[in-house]
């Protein structure tokens, strides 16, 4: 695995994760809404 594949991999990693943690976020604030 060279470095530029294994510095993708993680940028895609760290993507999905702030998405992921965006989408909880929203979800939180909708149920506390109600």
């Amino acid at each position: 695995m060279t470095d530029q594949s294994l510095s993708k991999t993680i940028d895609k990693w760290i993507g999905r994760v702030i998405s992921m943690n965006c989408v909880s976020l929203m979800v939180l604030s909708t149920i506390q809404r109600f």
